[in-house]
């Protein structure tokens, strides 16, 4: 597959993750069980994009554009992750011992991604012309390895939360 159609399948596939959430009642949005669920969903897009990104290192004929999209559906999952863990947070004291350890471990893999995240996105805006410098790729490097121990951390979670044993 060319480059091109490579990239404009990207873009395509991007162009979903745009379309508005559908509002769900606040009983549902703040049940553990339902924010474990959406975080795993956002975390398994979080982990796709960084992947992407991490990938990108080995074919220079990319254009920072393919960086620039990969970035923004990276942070938009991020984000809907952060929005997700303050709701728990909120409830977090009348959950079991475990799963308020796992929403802590959540929490802490949860900003060294957003700082990275942003770090990267610093780099992009100033350096398009450079993005192959290798501190640029340690920040992709970084998101990519903490998007994969995230999803691991939270389908773990929603494992216990589904089961009853948090």
């Amino acid at each position: 597959m060319t480059t091109k159609k490579w990239i404009t399948g990207i873009l395509a596939t991007g162009a979903l993750a745009l379309l508005p959430a559908i509002s769900a009642p606040a009983a549902v949005r703040d049940n553990p069980g339902s924010l474990l669920k959406d975080m795993q969903f956002q975390a398994q897009r979080a982990r796709t994009h960084a992947l992407q990104l991490n990938s990108f290192a080995l074919d220079s004929d990319l254009g920072w554009q393919a960086y620039g999209d990969q970035l923004t559906q990276e942070k938009s999952a991020i984000d809907r992750m952060g929005r997700d863990l303050s709701r728990l947070q909120t409830v977090q004291q009348k959950l079991p011992p475990a799963q308020q350890r796992d929403i802590r471990r959540i929490a802490t893999t949860l900003q060294l991604m957003t700082d990275n995240e942003d770090d990267a996105i610093h780099f992009y805006n100033g350096n398009q012309d450079a993005l192959w410098l290798p501190v640029f790729h340690r920040y992709l490097n970084n998101l990519s390895t903490q998007s994969v121990h995230l999803t691991h951390l939270v389908k773990n979670a929603e494992a216990l939360s589904t089961a009853g044993l948090g």
